[in-house]
């Protein structure tokens, strides 16, 4: 699992433009949710959320832990603190990080 944001065109009202701003990147952002299989292909988009949204909101929302079986393995940046919910369904999460150029897995 990782998060992506995509620059969004500044709103005309300031409520929306507020919702959607981004401090991490600096400016006027929808973030989305992708899933990919070890095959590479993509098995899931979330809905657009506003770029402010934590990875873990957007993860607990989207419905992305809801298609999970038992058995399944989860492999999913820093910022995703899903292991609860992954248990529940019997599914295991592996955190990855990059550390001193190689990718590291912990859980």
């Amino acid at each position: 699992l990782d998060c992506f944001e995509i620059f969004t065109q500044n709103q005309s009202a300031l409520k929306p433009q507020a919702q959607s701003h981004s401090h991490h990147k600096l400016g006027t952002t929808m973030k989305y949710l992708v899933g990919v299989t070890p095959q590479g292909s993509i098995s899931f988009v979330s809905k657009g959320r506003a770029g402010y949204v934590s990875n873990k909101d957007i993860t607990d929302s989207c419905g992305v832990l809801d298609k999970l079986l038992p058995g399944d393995l989860v492999f999913a940046g820093r910022g995703f603190d899903t292991k609860n919910k992954v248990g529940q369904v019997c599914a295991e999460v592996k955190i990855y990080a990059f550390t001193n150029g190689q990718l590291e897995t912990r859980d």
